[in-house]
C-alpha cells in the first residue's frame, strides 16, 4: 500500500500563513467539495492541474510538474473512470500547488531543503495514488511514471537548493554589511526562482520564520 500523506503542517507553511491562507482560499481548480462535479473525470481534473503550472504568474516549482502531468494524463488516458483515491490523490496535488504559491516561494525552498521532506513525500504520494489507478494505492506504478516522478523531484530539490543556498548566503552578508554582494545575490535569487524583485521581496517577507534557524546555521559554520 502507498503511503498515507503527512497532514502536520511544515513550520514553514505555517510561518508564512496569512500569505499562503490566501492561495488555500482561492476556488481550488479540483476542490475536494467539488468532485461529482467538475472533477469527476479524471483527464478533465489532470488537464486543471495542468493549467494552473502552465499560467504565466506560475511559480517556478509548479512548472517543474509539467511533464509529470503529462505523463501522468498518458497513463490515465485509457482509463477515465473516477476510482477510490482519486479523490485524496487530486487533493494532495492541489495543495501541493497551493503551499508551493510564489508568494511563499522561499519558504518553500527552505522548508524543502531544511524540513522534514513531508512536503515531496505528499506530492510523490499523491501521484502515485493517481499513477496506480484503481486499485486502491496497491497496483504498481510503471516505470516510465517513476522516472517522470523522480526527475520532478529532482529537479524541485535542486531548484530549492540554490535557493536556500543562496537565502543562508544573503544572511550572513547582511551580518557583515556587504551591500554590494547582497545586491548581486539578490539578483541571483530572482533569477532562480524566475521572478521579478517586487515578488522577491513578497517571496522574501514571507521567509521570516526561517531567519532565526539560519542565524543559528550561520554561527555553527566554521571562519565566520
Amino acid at each position: 500500500r502507498i503511503p498515507g500523506p503527512h497532514h502536520s503542517a511544515p513550520p514553514a507553511v505555517a510561518a508564512v500563513a496569512p500569505r499562503q491562507q490566501e492561495a488555500a482560499d482561492r476556488p481550488s481548480l479540483c476542490s475536494l467539495n467539488d468532485y461529482d462535479g467538475r472533477c469527476a473525470d479524471v483527464l478533465e481534473g489532470i488537464a486543471r492541474l495542468h493549467s494552473r503550472c502552465e499560467a504565466p504568474a506560475a511559480p517556478i516549482f509548479c512548472r517543474s510538474l509539467i511533464r509529470l502531468l503529462d505523463t501522468l494524463r498518458a497513463v490515465r488516458r485509457s482509463y477515465r473512470q473516477f476510482v477510490d483515491l482519486d479523490e485524496e490523490g487530486f487533493g494532495v496535488l492541489d495543495r501541493f500547488l497551493n503551499i508551493a504559491h510564489q508568494d511563499g516561494a522561499i519558504a518553500f525552498a527552505l522548508e524543502v531543503t531544511f524540513g522534514d521532506d513531508s512536503i515531496i513525500k505528499d506530492l510523490e504520494y499523491g501521484f502515485r495514488v493517481l499513477a496506480s489507478y484503481g486499485a486502491n494505492g496497491n497496483a504498481a506504478v510503471d516505470p516510465e511514471s517513476e522516472k517522470a516522478l523522480a526527475d520532478s523531484v529532482n529537479e524541485i530539490r535542486t531548484i530549492a537548493t540554490r535557493t536556500a543556498e543562496q537565502y543562508v548566503y544573503f544572511t550572513f552578508l547582511d551580518l557583515k554589511g556587504d551591500e554590494v554582494l547582497l545586491c548581486r545575490t539578490c539578483s541571483k535569487l530572482a533569477e532562480i526562482l524566475e521572478i521579478g524583485y517586487p515578488q522577491l521581496k513578497t517571496a522574501w517577507e514571507a521567509s521570516w520564520f526561517w531567519e532565526t534557524y539560519v542565524l543559528k546555521l550561520i554561527a555553527y559554520m566554521p571562519n565566520t
